[in-house]
This record gives C-alpha cells, structure tokens and sequence, in this order.
C-alpha cells in the first residue's frame, strides 16, 4: 500500500495515476544521487563541463555512436538536429501526426513545414508504403518517431531517403534501449535524439536529451550551435580572442542533470 500511495496523488478527492515513477528510483538511489551532485554544487564550475563531457561519452558507447551531444531538452535536440541537417525556410518534413507536440514544433521553429504521414495500424509507427508520394522538390528530410519504446522501420526509412537525397532524423525519445534489426535505435538516421524527461525510459530530475550521429560535420554542428556557435578551433586566432562561426543557442545539457 505505501508504494502505491508514492505513485498516486490526491486531487479534490480524484485520484491521479503519475506518469512517472522516476522519483521513485530516485528516492532508491539517494546517496548515489547526493554523492554525485556534490562536487557541481560545492566544486570547480570547470568539473561541470568534464561531468556532462563523460556522459556524453558514456552515452555514445551505450548506443554505439561516435557522437553524443547533450542538450536541455527534447524539444532542442530535435530542433538543433534539423538545423544541423541542414534544415531550414521553405523546407516540406515529412513525420507523423500521431507525437508530441514537439515533433512538429521543433520542425516549425526551423521555419519548414510538416508533411504529415499516415501510421501502421500494427504498432502506430510512420508507414513507409506511403511516404514515397509525399515527397516534393522542397522536402528535405523524414522524421520518424519511435513510439513507447517501439522502433519505427527507420532503416527502411533511410533506404528511400537516400534513393532522393533526403536527411533522416529520428525521434527516439521513448526508446531508449530498444534495438532493431540488431542495432541500437538512431543507427540508421543521419541524426537521432533521446529524451532525459521525467516520464522517459531514462528518466532525469528536471529534463533534457541527447541527440547522437555517426557524421563528423552533423556531430561539429550540433556543438556549435548548442553553444552559442563558439568554434573551439583556435588556429589562427590572437591570444584571449574566440571564434564563433554561428549564431549558435545557449542549451546544453546542465551538470546537475548530467550528473
């Protein structure tokens, strides 16, 4: 009875079932938590850098990509990721209805517009049958989503995205740890992002994400404009000067969640 009564909250005399049971892990985990966050809180505000730099690697091994760049969100991975993918005015996307709000948000922020697919009625992923008459001069790229841990047949998705030369960028927001086709999920998109929010498979305190690629140039962008557009590349720059080659955003992953 006392766990059940962590997981539900009394409102008015309602009964609310929560949608996440993270705090109750966190609550298993204390002393590894507080052990944890103690040197961001009390350290060198350097040793922020080097935590959420080590997650970032940890996290590339989980799923077998070379990159890894954490952000603030799921909503920004997203939006960062097609920016890097070269997104942008004008551009058709082609996703699905059925997600997050964010999925089509992150794709207008980008000044493109969506073009939305139907789902298989088998497990509500995007129909790849019928993507193929949705594609226009001004499509740029296919967007995925995983849907409750389920893969969507991104590499079928590739295949016809590289038939037209297209980007594929997937939402693995609510599938991290899946595998398909033998291979963790994000594999076969150019760019994919995974959700740290509470009500995610790998649930955080507060929220963000991590979006992965295999491809230098996609891997350098994200940096870049994750973190204000700065270029650690110093070559050829004076003594106590910086470069910044965008105009980059101020959204990457904070110690604490990293942590």
């Amino acid at each position: 009875m006392d766990g059940a009564k962590e997981a539900v909250t009394m409102t008015d005399g309602a009964i609310r079932v929560h949608r996440s049971r993270a705090f109750q892990t966190h609550q298993t985990m204390r002393e590894d938590i507080l052990r944890a966050i103690e040197p961001l809180l009390f350290g060198s505000m350097h040793h922020v850098y080097e935590v959420r730099a080590q997650f970032e690697r940890d996290f590339a091994a989980f799923v077998a990509q070379p990159h890894a760049v954490a952000v603030h969100s799921g909503t920004i991975g997203l939006f960062l990721a097609l920016r890097a993918c070269g997104v942008g005015q004008g551009d058709e996307i082609i996703t699905v209805s059925n997600s997050d709000i964010s999925t089509t948000a992150a794709i207008r922020q980008c000044g493109a517009t969506p073009v939305l697919c139907d789902v298989l009625e088998s497990d509500y992923t995007i129909d790849v049958s019928l993507i193929e008459p949705l594609i226009t001069p001004k499509t740029r790229a296919i967007l995925p989503v995983d849907l409750h841990g389920h893969p969507a047949d991104v590499r079928a998705v590739r295949a016809l995205a590289d038939r037209h030369g297209l980007m594929v960028i997937e939402d693995a927001a609510l599938a991290l740890g899946a595998v398909d086709y033998g291979v963790s999920v994000g594999a076969f998109a150019h760019a994919a992002i995974f959700s740290f929010a509470p009500f995610k498979p790998l649930g955080s305190a507060g929220n963000g994400a991590m979006v992965v690629t295999s491809h230098d140039d996609i891997a350098r962008r994200l940096r870049l404009l994750a973190g204000y557009g700065y270029d650690p590349d110093t070559d050829g720059i004076p003594a106590g000067y910086q470069r910044y080659a965008d105009e980059g955003y101020n959204v990457p992953l904070d110690g604490l969640e990293a942590a």
